[in-house]
């Protein structure tokens, strides 16, 4: 039976959740069929880079970012990651190129020409152009913050994990002194609801092309009211 669940800074990949925290991620977006457009679907069909992607995500965010999991404590004293947030700031970049797992991700990926013209190609330039008229303070900003990844186990779905973590984030933000930095940007193709609920707006929306069609990508903020 559990006893609750808590929310708690992942410290890195010595982190005894580590391990747990990937695995989350990598179960939370795991969607053979893409009836979405999830970031699964960044791997390009190759399902075999999807653990590299997600180890690679939730380290870099780790060590140069931030990532917040939510803990499933069990009253035997058991604990089970059911949620995962990886997010950036001002003053906080993760630098994916200088992972190791996502350094392995890119490399298998290039060995895949569908690979290269899917995530070097289409995904990067209609990201890139995306967020460019989408992110309130600038796509090139570093003053703000984004939410990199927001992933929960499937078994745990309607519980409120997602907006606490989402919550978790925004409180950060509240307190952020620069005010032209008090803003949380995400994009996202599913869970637009849990963002909703936290305060977010949509701020523009775009099909993006893939692999397996068109499919809708939505971008959110959230800002401090001055």
């Amino acid at each position: 039976m559990s006893s609750g669940i808590v929310i708690r800074a992942l410290t890195g990949r010595d982190d005894p959740s580590f391990e747990q925290a990937a695995a989350c991620v990598a179960t939370a977006f795991y969607n053979p069929k893409h009836t979405v457009l999830s970031s699964h679907s960044v791997v390009g069909g190759r399902y075999d880079l999807w653990p590299y992607l997600s180890r690679g995500m939730v380290g870099s965010c780790a060590l140069n970012g931030g990532v917040f999991v939510a803990i499933e404590r069990e009253e035997g004293g058991s604990e089970q990651v059911v949620g995962v947030i990886c997010w950036d700031g001002p003053g906080l970049q993760p630098r994916f190129e200088d992972d190791p797992d996502w350094k392995t991700f890119v490399s298998k990926g290039r060995e895949d020409p569908r690979w290269i013209d899917w995530f070097e190609g289409k995904y990067k330039d209609t990201y890139a152009a995306f967020a460019a008229v989408s992110v309130p303070s600038g796509a090139d900003s570093l003053e703000r913050y984004c939410i990199e990844v927001l992933g929960v186990r499937p078994t745990h779905h309607r519980r409120g994990i997602g907006s606490k973590l989402i919550n978790t984030v925004v409180d950060l933000v509240r307190k952020e002194k620069n005010p032209e930095a008090a803003v949380v940007w995400v994009v996202t193709s599913e869970g637009t609801r849990a963002y909703e609920s936290c305060g977010f707006k949509v701020t523009s929306s775009l099909f993006m092309p893939s692999p397996w069609g068109d499919f809708k990508y939505d971008a959110l903020a959230w800002k401090r009211n001055p």
